[in-house]
């Protein structure tokens, strides 16, 4: 069950004037909604626990670090990098609400991190010293989004007759509510956590099988459909040994099966709208068609069974863990994706650029937009331009110096680049058109990346991957 107001009130009275001039020493992640904060104060260390858990939000010390951490969100890494080493200036509930607020001094500014524990619409928020929420811990639905002024909900009618609810803790000591709320909530939240990380470990694993069904039901329909053509092959050959008794626009004749034994009087269905060769053809096609697919279907059979058996047992494996850490191995991860998202932010803006081998800059254009820009706003008109003839590619443009000659080689080799940025470099050798810039057009309405092209000439070149790698690494 959550933490309730009057709980969580007992909960910071005991422990404010302790934490209160602690410095926030690190932080753990326990869960996807799920935090510790370790503060310090001299030689003490305290371990503070937030929970947005649907089912058991609360927040409380804990005795000593947790056991078992994971990798730490984008909201806890930006706390880590703001709050860390910071002085709590102060710990409070507000409102007399199910809200705690801890309030950190960095210099001359101040931060708050703001839990509001409240089941499943629960959240922590990262506030500046002007109550401007920074970041948000979940991408649960919320009043307050990152970049507006917080706000807590309205405060709950009738708090001051629960406080008189309140039960005496049966632990005595420092911190003794802290602790029996510990003690209550370990056991529930640990079964909450585990099951959790079950059911994230499990969803793709039944994604999978019902993908693996389903394809195997429509395989075995089609070996269904083309096991009914097996013997397609033997109809087809009595059919030509009896082809003078087919007549044209019969729908079946009756035959001596003379490849059983003992030979038997079989009859054949026959389409009356085609001939008696056209009828033998349809036959020998079914029967190629039952050939081809068996085998497919046969092998691609195996396949679904074999995942199935192998997915199985891995869902054998997630449903015996006792804890959430040996699970981490099954359940997927976004690092791969987050990485992917690094790259492409720390990816430069502009064209790509090369250096020749007699020092000519070279630039290639990355997308239509730039393809226009570097030739129309880049290029002078003594540049020279390049690209692959008869297939959508980059612009690439040959900086020269005024009355400067081209050397064979620059050609060359920006041809190169021409023909890998484009859409004919699968065949590794091509046909370039060249130009001056000059003699570049854009047509009137024309899309970005369209042009046309006068007094322009043309080269045969080959890829070169490690030319091409010299360019690059004379640019750099």
């Amino acid at each position: 069950m959550s933490i309730r107001a009057v709980q969580l009130g007992k909960i910071i009275d005991e422990i404010a004037d302790t934490l209160e001039g602690c410095f926030l020493n690190k932080i753990f992640q326990t869960a996807r909604d799920e935090w510790v904060f370790e503060f310090r104060k001299g030689n003490r260390k305290f371990h503070f626990l937030i929970s947005l858990s649907p089912r058991y939000s609360r927040a409380h010390l804990i005795t000593g670090a947790p056991d078992e951490t994971s990798d730490l969100g984008n909201f806890s890494r930006l706390v880590k990098k703001i709050l860390l080493k910071k002085q709590l200036s102060g710990i409070v509930q507000l409102n007399n609400d199910r809200i705690v607020s801890m309030a950190f001094r960095a210099h001359s500014e101040e931060y708050r991190l703001v839990a509001e524990l409240m089941g499943t619409s629960g959240n922590i928020y990262l506030l500046d010293n002007h109550d401007k929420v920074t970041a948000v811990a979940l991408s649960r639905k919320t009043r307050s989004q990152a970049g507006t002024t917080y706000s807590p909900p309205e405060p709950i009618k009738g708090l001051k007759s629960e406080k008189q609810e309140i039960t005496k803790t049966s632990l005595d000591g420092q911190f003794a509510f802290n602790k029996e709320m510990e003690s209550c909530n370990k056991a529930p939240a640990f079964e909450e956590k585990l099951a959790g990380a079950k059911n994230q470990a499990l969803a793709p694993l039944k994604a999978e099988l019902k993908k693996s069904g389903k394809r195997g039901r429509a395989l075995e329909s089609e070996k269904a459909v083309l096991v009914k053509y097996k013997n397609d092959r033997r109809l087809a050959d009595l059919l030509k040994v009896n082809f003078g008794g087919i007549k044209k626009g019969g729908s079946s004749i009756e035959l001596e099966d003379i490849y059983s034994q003992p030979p038997r009087v079989i009859t054949i269905n026959l389409d009356p709208s085609l001939s008696p060769e056209k009828n033998i053809q349809r036959y020998y096609k079914r029967y190629r068609k039952y050939e081809k697919g068996i085998v497919r279907i046969e092998k691609e059979l195996e396949g679904v069974k074999s995942r199935k058996a192998g997915i199985d047992k891995t869902v054998t494996a997630i449903e015996n863990a006792q804890r959430p850490d040996q699970l981490k191995d099954y359940i997927p991860q976004i690092a791969a994706r987050k990485s992917v998202a690094k790259r492409e932010e720390r990816r430069p803006s502009g064209p790509k650029r090369f250096v020749s081998s007699d020092g000519y800059s070279i630039l290639v254009g990355r997308s239509d937009r730039e393809n226009d820009e570097i030739t129309f706003k880049v290029a002078n008109g003594r540049d020279l331009w390049l690209h692959a003839r008869d297939y959508p590619g980059s612009h690439v443009i040959v900086r020269l110096p005024k009355r400067a000659e081209l050397p064979k080689s620059t050609l060359l080799e920006a041809a190169m680049l021409a023909l890998k940025y484009s859409k004919a470099a699968k065949a590794g050798k091509g046909e370039v058109t060249y130009c001056f810039a000059k003699n570049i057009r854009k047509p009137k309405g024309g899309a970005p990346g369209k042009v046309l092209v006068n007094q322009e000439k043309s080269i045969m070149v080959k890829i070169d991957p490690g030319r091409i790698q010299k360019m690059k690494d004379s640019r750099e």
